[in-house]
């Protein structure tokens, strides 16, 4: 399922009189293993998935910018030259406008423009609309300013358009990369220091990626999400005193390592850092599985993953726990765990093939029956990261 381009065309004519030139369109993602191992160097490996933004534009015939989207009631416009500092209302705009900053700052000219933003990704749900809305935001603006901004550059604007004043959400690149950069058909194993990545296949034909949402949307992550930074920062600074090490990431220490360095540490700081240095050796092990076809050891570690995340981390819920326990017991599933940043939004599961279609439907029900709510469903395959669409 993706946003109907047509339809889209449609409402823009409606609403601005005039055709749409330009259209970009950029993908969500779910990551299948890695989690908050981002924003600490490490490596992660997302796959971008059949539900995306979409944003058409043509020429403002004013000297004003217009800024609307199918999601929200109010748009935004603004003045060519006065665009105020500090985040404007509605909130949703500023990342567009956060966007804007990034390409002036860079010594980009954007002439006014008028916009109509679309989008198929469940708000809240952990799936990355954030990342989408600004990927194809700087898609489009290589369509109007015909220009080519590197995919790595891309995911780089995009993460520091979140990273500055209007948004100030302190998010790691996995996302943005991702979006910007996926292969249909693969992941991406990506390390987040670095951006060094590689595909990793995803044979639709041997393995399907299930998303299961846990009723449960991410409204207050920011503020838990942020501290779980500032944990792993200060646990990092505490394992270099020790050390007498610089190492510029968590994931710079091995498990060993930290089992001997961690001695003394306050518990919160160590169950953050051993999440994430065990989380690490995970992903390593994982495409190493996956590269065999040995599936069920990577379910295994899928399931490792969740207990470190609920347990160390402490960043699932009991919706996201209900979810994994339930498809760890279905036939067909090969494993299971909350993905994204927690406190809600989806968990993923990868499952046979032959068995996908069965086993969402009795997630769903289970889980309706344990919880007194019923979960939406999505079995995505992997997908191609952001294009032009006009």
């Amino acid at each position: 399922m993706s946003v109907d381009l047509g339809q889209l065309r449609q409402e823009f004519s409606k609403r601005f009189d005039k055709q749409a030139v330009w259209g970009a369109s950029a993908p969500g993602r779910v990551n299948l293993i890695g989690e908050h191992i981002d924003y600490n160097g490490g490596w992660v490996l997302p796959a971008a998935i059949n539900r995306g933004t979409t944003i058409i534009a043509g020429p403002s015939r004013s000297e004003r910018f217009s800024i609307q989207s199918l999601s929200f009631e109010q748009g935004f416009e603004w003045e060519d030259g006065e665009l105020p500092e500090g985040p404007v209302e509605p909130a949703w705009a500023n990342y567009f406008v956060g966007a804007y900053d990034q390409m002036v700052q860079r010594g980009y000219k954007i002439p006014p423009i008028e916009v109509l933003i679309a989008t198929d990704i469940p708000i809240a749900s952990g799936l990355s609309s954030s990342a989408a809305i600004l990927v194809a935001i700087y898609t489009l603006f290589e369509a109007i300013l015909r220009i080519q901004i590197p995919g790595p550059e891309k995911a780089l604007w995009s993460q520091a358009a979140e990273h500055a004043e209007r948004l100030r959400i302190r998010s790691g690149i996995m996302d943005q990369f991702i979006s910007a950069n996926a292969i249909s058909g693969h992941a991406l194993k990506l390390n987040c220091g670095t951006l060094d990545f590689k595909p990793v296949p995803l044979d639709p034909e041997k393995v399907s990626i299930l998303i299961i949402h846990s009723t449960v949307a991410r409204e207050l992550v920011i503020s838990a999400y942020n501290q779980r930074r500032l944990e792993c920062e200060e646990g990092l600074k505490l394992l270099n005193e020790k050390s007498g090490r610089e190492e510029e990431w968590l994931v710079g220490y091995s498990l060993e390592e930290f089992e001997t360095l961690s001695d003394g540490m306050d518990e919160t700081l160590k169950k953050r850092a051993r999440h994430v240095i065990s989380e690490q050796a995970r992903v390593e092990r994982f495409e190493e599985a996956f590269s065999k076809d040995l599936f069920d050891e990577g379910g295994r570690l899928l399931a490792e993953s969740h207990i470190s995340l609920r347990d160390d981390y402490e960043v699932s819920c009991q919706e996201l726990d209900a979810i994994q326990e339930i498809a760890s017991g279905l036939e067909g599933v090969y494993g299971c765990r909350m993905t994204g940043a927690g406190f809600g939004g989806c968990a993923v599961s990868l499952v046979q093939p032959d068995a996908v279609n069965g086993v969402a439907t009795r997630i769903e029900e289970d889980f309706e029956k344990r919880m007194g709510k019923r979960p939406w469903t999505l079995i995505s395959p992997a997908t191609e990261g952001a294009r032009k669409v006009l």
